[in-house]
C-alpha cells in the first residue's frame, strides 16, 4: 500500500515531469507558488530548477534561497547539497552544520561527508571516534 507521502511524492514528480515542456512559459508560477505555500519537495525542486537553469533562467541566488528553505524544513536531500555547497565555497562550519542534521535523518551521503570531514579534521576538530561512527552508520566493512 502507498502511503501519503509517497503518494504525494509520485504526483509532484509527475507533474514537473509533464510540465517541463511547457515550463518556461508559466507553469513555474505552479511550482513556485507551491514553494511559496511551503511545499518542501517543490523548494527543493525549485532549487535544483533555478541551479540548472531547467526551464527557469538559471539564477544562482535564487537557487540557493529555495534551497536553503527546504533545508530548514527538514528536507535531508536539501540539507546535503546546501552542505556541499557551503563546503565547496570553503564555510566549512556550516558545511558540517548541515551534514550533521542531514546524516541524523539517515542520509548515508552525508554521513560519509560527516566522517569525513572528521577523519580529515577538515574544519572540525579531530576526533576518532567520530568518523567510525559515521562509516559505521553507512555498515562499511574494512
Amino acid at each position: 500500500m502507498i502511503d501519503t507521502y509517497t503518494l504525494k511524492s509520485i504526483y509532484l514528480i509527475i507533474f514537473v515531469f509533464v510540465s517541463s515542456c511547457v515550463f518556461a512559459q508559466g507553469a513555474d508560477t505552479i511550482l513556485q507558488t507551491k514553494a511559496q505555500n511551503g511545499d518542501v519537495e517543490a523548494q527543493y525542486l525549485l532549487a535544483k530548477a533555478y541551479y540548472n537553469g531547467d526551464g527557469v533562467s538559471q539564477d544562482t541566488q535564487k537557487s540557493f534561497y529555495w534551497l536553503i528553505k527546504a533545508a530548514e524544513q527538514g528536507y535531508a536531500k536539501a540539507q546535503d547539497n546546501l552542505a556541499s555547497a557551503y563546503y565547496e565555497n570553503g564555510d566549512k562550519q556550516k558545511a558540517f552544520y548541515w551534514f550533521n542534521k542531514a546524516a541524523e535523518q539517515g542520509l548515508a551521503l552525508s554521513q560519509y561527508s560527516l566522517a569525513f570531514m572528521y577523519y580529515k579534521a577538515d574544519g572540525v576538530p579531530s576526533d576518532a571516534k567520530r568518523p567510525y561512527i559515521g562509516i559505521r552508520r553507512l555498515q562499511i566493512k574494512i
